[in-house]
């Protein structure tokens, strides 16, 4: 089992974009988000708890990155393990004119590391079906 305690990026330490707000952990998701993972079996690892990031082994194959909300948008990454290793995102549109009113999950290819995802997530419009793969 190739479990591994690397440390993930936190809310604390990630330089948000300007009127953004940082989320520590999966309690200060709106219950649309949480639901959402709930409804895909996802189980996260708490920020810098160990996950398995191999596709050897039991899990979790998820960890808890970062997340912020920007007045109506919200983003939650998290490290996504197994067989290609990379990170998924996690939006909600909160205001009343959202086009979609449930959380989608959106595959993002590696490259970035996850604060500079999240900052991205929070001022772009990502596809609005899931899955989707994102390469920036």
């Amino acid at each position: 089992m190739m479990l591994t305690d690397a440390p993930a990026a936190s809310p604390a330490v990630c330089q948000l974009i300007a009127g953004a707000e940082p989320i520590a952990d999966l309690a200060g998701l709106p219950p649309a988000m949480t639901r959402a993972l709930d409804a895909r079996q996802i189980q996260l690892s708490p920020a810098g708890g160990s996950f398995n990031a191999s596709d050897i082994g039991p899990g979790p194959w998820r960890r808890f990155a970062s997340a912020a909300r920007l007045s109506d948008r919200y983003v939650m990454i998290y490290e996504h393990g197994g067989r290609g290793y990379h990170l998924d995102v996690l939006t909600y549109d909160g205001s009343p004119r959202a086009p979609r009113p449930d959380a989608v999950v959106h595959d993002v290819s590696m490259g970035k590391p996850p604060c500079e995802v999240l900052n991205l997530a929070l001022t772009i419009a990502l596809p609005s079906r899931a899955p989707d793969k994102i390469e920036w």
